[in-house]
């Protein structure tokens, strides 16, 4: 994973439920990155809950893969996920092109078009320019650094690309500025619990197989510890 350059480590998850701070779920990856790591994440959650789906979930910008929220479509799920800022080397990004579902085809900010081109068999499209030639805006909008005379705009569009704009309009909501607090103060405390008050730096085996056991041990040790301090705590308000 990537630090001070790269170095052998493992990628721990964790999912917390928000009303009892318990953990849920959470396992070991060599995954250097959360990207794809949503669906694991939930086949997780259902396997320790015996089948049982959160009705809403929350989560970092690190989980924005778009068969995520493909995923949480398909399981009912209300999903808040910040979506990283879109990155391009042209004055038009993605989200200037304004779709014709009728046509099938792209408009660029000047009114241009762009026709399907091709589909590849996940179901991506590129879309291609075919009035680029002649346009003031040819030098800024083309992300090639030497276009050639005959170059076009193309862009790749995601069939996922509708769930994400629908995305991005929820967390700019108010509930999701409001689910984006409540992430981050149910779930970072875990890690913070067990890297700062546990002292858990480094990991006491080697292998994929003895991590996951040692994070699945520590994640269950801090639950029992919750529902301890639970129960002390009934006890005295009861008393």
């Amino acid at each position: 994973m990537k630090g001070k350059g790269v170095n052998p480590s493992y990628n721990m998850q964790a999912a917390v439920d928000v009303d009892s701070r318990m953990v849920v779920g959470g396992y070991a990856t060599k995954n250097a990155v959360d990207s794809g790591e949503l669906s694991t994440v939930l086949e997780d959650i259902e396997e320790t809950t015996e089948g049982k789906n959160p009705k809403v979930l929350s989560a970092d910008k690190g989980y924005e893969d778009l068969k995520g929220l493909q995923e949480l479509k398909e399981r009912e799920i209300l999903g808040y996920i910040a979506q990283k800022e879109e990155k391009s080397n042209s004055c038009y990004p993605l989200s200037s092109f304004v779709y014709d579902e009728t046509k099938d085809q792209y408009l660029c900010p000047q009114d241009k078009p762009l026709t399907l081109s091709w589909t590849d068999k996940e179901g991506k499209k590129r879309y291609v320019g075919t009035a680029c030639t002649d346009c003031h805006m040819r030098g800024e909008c083309l992300t090639s650094k030497n276009p050639s005379p005959t170059s076009q705009r193309s862009i790749s569009v995601s069939p996922f690309l509708p769930l994400r704009n629908e995305m991005k309009e929820r967390m700019d909501s108010e509930q999701g500025l409001q689910a984006a607090k409540i992430r981050s103060s149910t779930v970072e405390p875990v890690f913070g619990t067990l890297k700062y008050a546990k002292k858990l730096r480094r990991f006491c085996f080697r292998g994929l197989n003895m991590i996951n056991s040692q994070w699945k041990f520590e994640l269950a040790a801090l639950n029992l510890e919750k529902i301890v301090k639970f129960r002390i705590s009934k006890q005295l308000r009861t008393a």
